[in-house]
């Protein structure tokens, strides 16, 4: 909101227009699209989770409803890009995280065509095609070079939310299940279970800090059916419960996310 707070203020500046810090005449206009904004935030943001877990369907179902948001609204076109440009960056930042800090070639080009854009269904064909790219951009650069340690990673971060097994994941890649529980443990250090394991964990603390979302809700929602294995499992890897890990965020306490 800060940013686009300054942008709109030098855009003002650059047209040498007055700028108001307060326009008591344009209060309602302001509140309501500070609502629509923050409801945008709350779209963006659940669509970065996607991202980060390389579910594209649910990504892009987010991307629809961001712009039924903007549409419902009348937002204008200068704050749709606005806010496109701001998930672009944070998309950005994602890759930057993934890929331990190294730049992607081809960022520029995406706040290049985000600019450029001249209707709000190009903008959203721009940003279906970002979304895709860094969630494939993250899925290929996997630290493991072991083409068949890439897939199997591949896989469980598309599928973890689901009941799957070894024997279910080694059909999916055509490998035998002792090989490939073997192969696995020795390049990461993991075994296959545990791997799957870690990525339902982050994916519940992500949950967990929604008040909202019951615990059973939450194990359900990661691919665990039973509420007391969950919190096996959760304990294991979080070092808490799941019910003291929210606990600890609620109150804001350092907790490792």
């Amino acid at each position: 909101m800060a940013y686009r707070e300054a942008a709109e203020a030098g855009t003002a500046a650059s047209e040498g227009k007055r700028i108001n810090i307060y326009d008591g005449e344009k209060g309602t206009e302001a509140g309501a699209l500070a609502g629509t904004m923050a409801k945008a935030d709350e779209i963006i943001n659940s669509i970065l989770m996607h991202c980060r877990h390389y579910k594209e369907k649910e990504a892009l179902e987010g991307l629809d409803a961001l712009f039924n948001c903007y549409r419902s609204c009348g937002l204008e076109l200068e704050n749709i890009r606005t806010s496109c440009a701001i998930l672009c960056s944070l998309c950005l930042r994602l890759l930057v995280s993934g890929q331990c800090g190294s730049v992607p070639e081809d960022h520029g080009s995406w706040f290049a065509r985000i600019l450029e854009a001249g209707v709000a269904s190009e903008m959203k064909e721009i940003m279906s095609g970002l979304l895709c790219h860094t969630m494939l951009s993250l899925g290929s650069r996997t630290q493991f070079s072991n083409p068949l340690i890439q897939e199997v990673d591949r896989y469980l971060r598309q599928n973890y939310t689901r009941d799957i097994t070894l024997p279910m994941i080694s059909e999916v890649v055509h490998a035998n299940s002792s090989y490939l529980s073997r192969i696995y443990k020795k390049e990461t250090g993991y075994s296959v279970i545990d791997a799957l394991n870690r990525l339902r964990i982050e994916h519940a603390k992500e949950l967990l800090q929604d008040p909202a979302n019951r615990i059973f809700e939450v194990a359900v929602a990661v691919g665990i059916d039973s509420p007391t294995y969950f919190t096996h499992v959760f304990t294991k890897h979080a070092g808490v419960s799941p019910s003291k890990y929210r606990q600890d965020f609620l109150a804001g306490k350092n907790v490792f996310l």
